[in-house]
């Protein structure tokens, strides 16, 4: 949304908003603040470096027209980028910040983290939805794919988290590198 109604390139407008992000987990942790969460203003570098590389190489390819393509692609997405989230965020590596704050909304709120993440994922779609709306006139490149990534990467954390989340623990216990 920010790269829409401001023309920034997209990595860029990644980059703000991830580091946006970051000051406000500062924010409501106030004095429970580590200097680690700055850390995650250079994987918000690489991530927006990241989207901009790949929406270039995407952007020599055809965008696929079969629907079924398409919601495989979406279902793709949410399984191995919501593995990835539960991975990073139960070996407490460094979140990336939309993890983060929902991390710290979690603590705050003492909920679980999947559910506050689908939550902030929500908000965050609904937020960038009316921006475009009110800036452009149109709700830009969302589609029914980003509705469903929104609410089912969090769905897909508590997944794992359920399911292999005890046996996940009991490696990191025993001291065991998975990979």
């Amino acid at each position: 949304m920010l790269n829409l109604t401001t023309g920034l390139e997209f990595g860029t407008a990644t980059f703000l908003w991830l580091s946006f992000l970051v000051f406000v987990q500062i924010f409501i942790q106030r004095h429970e603040f580590s200097p680690w969460i700055l850390m995650q203003l250079i994987t918000s570098f690489v991530f927006g470096y990241l989207n901009s590389f790949a929406n270039w190489i995407f952007s020599l390819f055809p965008a696929p027209e079969s629907i079924i393509v398409r919601a495989f692609l979406t279902c793709f997405g949410f399984v191995v980028g919501g593995l990835g989230v539960w991975l990073y965020s139960s070996a407490d590596l460094i979140n990336m910040p939309s993890e983060g704050i929902a991390m710290t909304l979690a603590k705050k709120l003492k909920k679980p983290f999947h559910i506050i993440k689908i939550a902030f994922d929500i908000t965050c779609v609904a937020l960038s939805c009316i921006c475009c709306l009110v800036f452009i006139r149109s709700i830009g490149s969302f589609g029914i794919g980003t509705v469903v990534i929104a609410v089912m990467m969090g769905t897909m954390v508590g997944f794992y988290e359920k399911h292999c989340g005890n046996w996940l623990r009991k490696e990191f216990a025993k001291g065991k590198v998975l990979f």
